[in-house]
């Protein structure tokens, strides 16, 4: 199942919006506010079948929202539209099911938002792995795929392994691909084994064996989301089992890199389309690490128009995607930011260039000093300004 084209009407901060989307990965950026998770949550709509969608408002000056999509759903890529309305503004009025025509396939769909935390549980038991469906995934769909129940379905699943005929082929599978998750991250650790006192994971690090939930946030993060879609997949297809490699539905994610190192944040997106290759990603980012690794296909910029409506930034690219930009030029050509340099430094730069425009050597003098302070040592624009200032002073720029 694939979302080809989503056009969105008076929804939340937008007026009118068409995407297309690349089939495997796609990363939403732009400015705070422009709209990202908005475009999230109208792909979700599509999901909550004939549960209410408290998540979605229509924009205020609206009478109503709509938004449409079409959807490859069968092998054949048979092209489906669907459309929903969206009636609500305020908190306490919700979009009536009858409302919305959607598309009941919700055990593809996979929505993981940013509370994204593990801590430390300790299991006194191991209850039987849950099932999604129903209230179950609707409930997914407002609060983010749940990440309390990982620990308790990779223990029940590794105590169950040995038992011969307990675990399905698929489900076995599923198993040993989830432990390969922990070296795909950093091959310094590793799977060890389940402590028969404590229940705990316990993983094999540089420095010795720790507990799953010891690991830093960013490792823990990157767990998150690649234990979690195999476990969800364990989840809604018990019935029916699958491989999670195979699994071939649509996985939003909302800021991938949360809690991630800038390495980490640059080949999180390989990472995941690696391990599920079958799978539509369709995140919202604000790192400009993300989009640096990324082809241009992959990435939706948004942007305000003249008259403050959202609308697609076209960027000059080329099959080689934003691979040679620099983050700088990404932050500002792609994510909409103005200025990469800090308050300080512009209000300093302004004050030393007024100085040499007034001729005030003194001033440019005390000025300069103190851009030499904050300023990278191996920074042409500091060779710049040491050249403004010799010219000023006839040579002496110490």
């Amino acid at each position: 199942m694939k979302i080809d084209e989503i056009t969105i009407n008076d929804i939340s901060c937008i007026k009118s919006l068409t995407i297309k989307f690349n089939d495997n990965m796609n990363f939403i950026c732009g400015g705070n506010g422009i709209g990202k998770s908005s475009v999230l949550e109208c792909v979700a709509g599509f999901f909550y079948g004939n549960y209410s969608n408290p998540n979605l408002k229509k924009k205020f000056s609206s009478e109503i929202g709509s938004c449409k999509a079409k959807f490859l759903i069968n092998e054949d890529e048979t092209e489906t539209e669907l459309s929903y309305n969206v009636k609500g503004f305020h908190p306490s009025e919700s979009n009536s099911p009858n409302t919305q025509v959607t598309y009941d396939n919700s055990e593809k769909f996979i929505f993981i938002r940013t509370n994204r935390f593990i801590s430390y549980k300790a299991l006194s038991s191991i209850s039987l792995v849950d099932k999604r469906g129903g209230s179950n995934n609707y409930q997914d769909l407002i609060h983010g795929m749940k990440g309390d129940d990982l620990k308790n379905w990779f223990v029940h699943q590794e105590l169950f392994a040995g038992q011969e005929k307990s675990l399905s082929e698929e489900q076995l599978s599923n198993l040993e691909f989830a432990k390969t998750m922990i070296p795909i991250i950093d091959g310094r650790f590793k799977y060890s084994h389940i402590d028969g006192n404590s229940h705990d994971i316990i993983i094999s690090s540089p420095t010795g064996l720790i507990c799953f939930e010891y690991l830093s946030s960013g490792f823990k993060s990157c767990l998150f989301l690649l234990l979690g879609i195999i476990k969800e997949v364990e989840y809604r297809f018990s019935d029916n089992r699958i491989n999670a490699e195979d699994f071939n539905g649509i996985i939003l994610i909302d800021e991938p890199e949360m809690h991630l190192h800038p390495e980490w944040q640059a080949k999180i997106s390989k990472v995941l389309t690696t391990a599920f290759p079958k799978v539509q990603f369709i995140c919202a980012t604000h790192s400009p690490h993300v989009i640096q690794e990324s082809i241009a296909s992959e990435v939706i910029t948004l942007e305000y128009d003249n008259e403050n409506n959202i609308r697609l930034k076209e960027i000059s690219s080329n099959e080689y995607g934003f691979q040679g930009w620099t983050i700088e030029e990404i932050l500002t050509d792609v994510m909409g930011m103005e200025d990469t340099r800090s308050i300080l430094y512009k209000n300093l730069k302004n004050e030393f260039y007024c100085a040499i425009d007034n001729d005030d050597v003194k001033l440019a003098r005390v000025k300069y000093s103190e851009l030499l302070k904050i300023i990278h040592p191996n920074s042409m624009e500091r060779k710049v300004i040491q050249i403004d200032m010799a010219c000023l002073s006839g040579g002496e720029n110490d």
